[in-house]
C-alpha cells in the first residue's frame, strides 16, 4: 500500500509486479470473505438474517439502479426504437462482504465479477424494453468492454458496466409532427426476485449528485434532430409482485429536414400560383407548372409518410399535422390545374358561340327539320345556355390572382393555429394492477 501510494504521488504507474501483487492480495481477501457464500441467496434474505419464516420475513434488498446516459442515437421511427449508450450502475449492501479490519483500505476494487473464485450475488437487473443489448461483463455476442466492481468496508457493492441498449418505444405518437414530443418508457427489473426479496430504487439526484453524473440534476442531451430529456423517474409494483424502476424519456424534435420540407411545399404552392400570370394560350407552360408542382408536393407527402410506421386510418381519429398540411397544399396545387381546364373550356365556348353567330341563316328546309325535332330543339337550347354561362370561366385567372393568395395564407394560419389540437404523446405508467395511466 505504501509503494502504491508513493507511485501515485509521483504520478507514475506502479510496476507490473506490484500491480500483480496488489490484485492477488485483493482477490485473496475477497475469497476469504466468500467462504460459505451462497450467490443464490439475496443479502437480506431470511436465510441470512435468521428472521423467523412465520413472523418477520426479513427486509428486502434495496438496489439503487441508475443508467448514466452518455448518448442517444439511431432513433428509428418506423421500428419505434432508439439506441442509448452509457453505464448501468447498481449499488446494494451485502453484510456478508463486510471486511472490517481485514484490510487497511476502505474499499477493494476489481475489474470484473469474473475475478472471484466464487460467484457473487447479483440482482439480475435487465431492461424490459430491450430489443438488443451489449453489456460489460457478459459473454458472446452481447459482450462489450467496460466493467468495474467496488466493495466498501461496510459491505456496500457498487457494480458499474458499460452498456448499449436498443430499446422499443411503443408510445411513439406522430400527431403533431414535426412539432412533436415523443415519450418513451425504459424499465429496469430484477427478473429472478420479486418485491419481497429485491426492491429497485432510483437515486435521488439532489442528495446523491454522483449517481446522476455529478450534475445534481437531470440534464438534457442533444442527439441529432432530437433533444433528449429525462422527465420523470419512479418505482412501481407490477401485478406479478416485482418492484421495477421506470424512467420516462422525452425526445423533442428539432428537425431542419422536416422544416425545409414544409418550406419547399410552400414555395411550390407559390410557383403554382404564378401560373395565373401566364397567358392561357401557352398551354404547355400552364400545364407543366401546375402539374409539376402537384407531383412534387405529392412526393413530399409520400416521403413524410415513409418516415413513420403504418398508422391508423384518419377516420379512427388519428391524424398527423404534417400529413394534413401536405394534403391541403397539394389540393391548392390541384386547383390550379382544374382552374386552367375551366378557363380553357370557357374560351372554347366563346369561340363556338362566335362561330354560331357568324354562321349563315338556316334555310326553310333546315328550319322545318328543327321544328319537327322538339327534343333536339330543347337540347340545343340547354347547350346554348350552358355555353353562355361557361364563358364566365374566362375571367377565373383574374379572380384567382386575388383570391388564391389570401385563401392559402388563411389555410396556413389555421393549420399552424390548430397544432395543439392534434394528439400528443405522454408518459404512460403501469400502475400496481397492471393498467396504463397517463402522466
Amino acid at each position: 500500500n505504501a509503494a502504491l501510494a508513493q507511485a501515485s504521488r509521483q504520478g507514475r504507474p506502479p510496476p507490473p509486479a506490484l500491480r500483480s501483487l496488489f490484485i492477488m492480495a485483493t482477490v485473496a481477501l475477497l475469497n476469504q470473505l466468500l467462504v460459505g457464500y451462497d450467490s443464490l441467496v439475496p443479502p437480506t434474505s431470511p436465510l441470512i438474517t435468521n428472521a423467523s419464516a412465520c413472523s418477520a420475513a426479513g427486509a428486502p434488498t434495496v438496489v439503487m439502479a441508475d443508467f448514466q446516459l452518455l448518448s442517444m442515437h439511431s432513433v428509428n421511427e418506423r421500428e419505434r426504437s432508439y439506441t442509448i449508450d452509457g453505464y448501468l450502475v447498481l449499488q446494494w449492501s451485502d453484510p456478508r462482504l463486510e471486511f472490517g479490519n481485514l484490510s487497511c483500505r476502505d474499499a477493494i476494487a476489481l475489474p470484473s465479477y469474473a475475478n472471484t473464485d466464487t460467484k457473487l450475488w447479483e440482482p439480475g437487473v435487465q431492461c424490459m424494453e430491450t430489443l438488443h443489448e451489449s453489456v460489460g461483463g457478459s459473454s458472446g455476442a452481447t459482450h462489450i468492454a467496460g466493467e468495474s466492481l467496488v466493495i466498501s468496508r461496510n459491505g456496500t457493492v457498487l457494480w458499474s458496466r458499460r452498456a448499449r441498449y436498443k430499446l422499443l418505444c411503443d408510445t411513439f405518437n406522430f400527431g403533431r409532427m414535426p412539432f412533436d414530443e415523443q415519450f418513451c418508457i425504459a424499465t429496469l427489473r430484477s427478473f429472478p426476485y420479486n418485491e419481497e426479496l429485491v426492491q429497485l430504487e432510483w437515486p435521488d439526484c439532489a442528495s446523491n449528485p454522483v449517481a446522476c453524473g455529478g450534475s445534481g440534476q437531470l440534464q438534457p442531451y442533444h442527439s441529432g434532430e432530437w433533444i433528449v430529456t429525462i422527465v420523470d423517474q419512479r418505482t412501481v409494483t407490477e401485478a406479478d409482485g416485482h418492484r421495477v424502476a421506470r424512467v420516462c424519456i422525452m425526445l423533442e424534435r428539432h428537425s431542419n429536414l422536416l422544416s425545409l420540407s414544409i418550406t419547399i411545399v410552400i414555395l411550390l404552392v407559390i410557383a403554382a400560383y404564378c401560373g395565373f400570370f401566364i397567358p392561357v394560350s401557352a398551354a404547355p407552360a400552364r400545364v407543366a407548372i401546375g402539374f409539376l408542382s402537384f407531383l412534387m408536393v405529392l412526393n413530399q407527402l409520400f416521403w413524410a409518410m415513409g418516415q413513420m410506421p403504418p398508422l391508423l386510418d384518419p377516420s379512427e381519429n388519428y391524424r398527423v399535422w404534417m400529413i394534413d398540411f401536405l394534403w391541403g397544399s397539394m389540393f391548392f396545387n390541384w386547383l390550379t390545374l382544374i382552374e386552367y381546364g375551366l378557363v380553357h373550356f370557357g374560351l372554347e365556348c366563346e369561340r363556338r358561340l362566335a362561330a354560331g353567330a357568324n354562321a349563315p341563316p338556316a334555310g326553310e328546309h333546315d328550319a322545318a327539320l328543327v321544328a319537327q325535332d322538339k327534343v333536339g330543339s330543347r337540347y340545343q337550347h340547354v347547350k346554348l345556355l350552358w355555353m353562355r354561362c361557361a364563358t364566365r370561366f374566362v375571367d377565373l385567372d383574374n379572380v384567382c390572382r386575388w383570391v388564391y393568395p389570401p385563401a392559402y395564407f388563411i389555410f396556413c394560419c389555421v393549420m399552424y393555429g390548430v397544432v395543439d389540437v392534434y394528439e400528443s404523446g405522454s408518459c404512460r405508467w403501469y400502475t400496481h394492477d397492471g393498467t396504463r395511466t397517463r402522466g
